[in-house]
Order: C-alpha cells, then sequence, then structure tokens
C-alpha cells in the first residue's frame, strides 16, 4: 500500500517533469495531479528532490532484481535502457545546479551498491577498492548527467561499455565475478 501511494507521487512527478525543471515543480502542485494533500505527501517523502532520488533507485533496483544472477558488464546496459526510457524527466533533474542533488544521491547509491554486492560475495573492502568505488561512481554519475542530457544520447549498451571499459580494474575485476545473486554458483 505503502509503495502504491509513492508510485502515485513519482508518475505524478515524472509527467510534470516531462516538460519543466524541477525547481519549477511543487509539492503543493504533485499533490494536486494526485489529489492528496501535501502532508500526505511529507509522510512518504523530505522533499521534492526525495522523490526524485526514489525515482532513480527503484529504476535502478528493478533492473537489479530482475537481472540477479548476471555479471555488471550486462546489468549495466539493461540499467540505462531503463533510464533512458525516462530520458526527458532525468534531463530536467539534472538541470538543478543549485544543489547537484541528484549526482550526490547516485554516487552515494553506486557506492553502497558497489559495497553491498561485494561484501556479500566475501571480497574485502580495503582503502584502495573503497576509492576506486568512488571514483567511478563520481565519473559515472557526471557522465550520466551529461548522456541524459544530450539530444541523441548514445545507445545505452554503447554507453554502458565504455563506463564498464572505463571502470578501475580492481573493482571491474570482482564486479564481473560476483553477479547479484546470494548464491550464485554454477551447478554441474
Amino acid at each position: 500500500m505503502k509503495d502504491r501511494t509513492k508510485w502515485e507521487y513519482a508518475h505524478a512527478m515524472i509527467g510534470l517533469m516531462e516538460h519543466k525543471s524541477i525547481q519549477k515543480v511543487t509539492v503543493r502542485e504533485i499533490c494536486k495531479v494526485c489529489d492528496a494533500r501535501p502532508q500526505n505527501f511529507y509522510y512518504h517523502f523530505r522533499d521534492k528532490y526525495d522523490l526524485v532520488n526514489w525515482i532513480y533507485a527503484q529504476d535502478v533496483e528493478a533492473v537489479c532484481q530482475a537481472n540477479m544472477n548476471k555479471p555488471w558488464s550486462q546489468v549495466l546496459p539493461i540499467c540505462y535502457t531503463n533510464l533512458l526510457k525516462r530520458q526527458a524527466f532525468y534531463k530536467n533533474a539534472f538541470e538543478d545546479d543549485s544543489t547537484n542533488f541528484l549526482i550526490r544521491y547516485i554516487v552515494e547509491y553506486q557506492v553502497k551498491l558497489y559495497s553491498d554486492l561485494l561484501r556479500r560475495k566475501g571480497v574485502q573492502l580495503d582503502e584502495s577498492l573503497s576509492f576506486a568505488m568512488k571514483y567511478h561512481a563520481y565519473a559515472c554519475a557526471m557522465l550520466t548527467r551529461d548522456w541524459h542530457s544530450s539530444k541523441q544520447p548514445m545507445p545505452p549498451e554503447r554507453f554502458a561499455a565504455l563506463l564498464m571499459d572505463a571502470m578501475p580494474e580492481k573493482l571491474r575485476e570482482p564486479m564481473e565475478r560476483c553477479g547479484f545473486a546470494e548464491n550464485d554458483e554454477k551447478e554441474g
């Protein structure tokens, strides 16, 4: 029930941001589309930026959940294909340079995603690997912003392949052998 309500707000926000920047969207406007009171919105989200971050997380998590046994190099293009479906939404979200909220969120989200996956697979996160994760997450967030802002973004498969090629080797190697499943041992 809670996620259904969140998705109502999310769909309203996505629809509004198809044609206007996040700076011009108000919580009151989102609530009007949903026929809800602002107090109800604030029960689920801190602000409109929190809602945009939640949408991003849902878009990525949907792909990760559906592709749990695949290596990261196969999951990443699917993620970008999924994100491209909302290109106008993300383009308008990235245009808010005042706080860089989405860039910061993507960096935090990716570092957590990488860390959780690698820890689950027993990979020791030392200082060097942690730095490589942050380094790559920052680069991915900025490049994703540029990709969404392009009038004709390169195909998601190509973009993902370039990101994988640029991933530091000390991160790429464990990400490729991990996959997402808790137990992805191949049977014999």
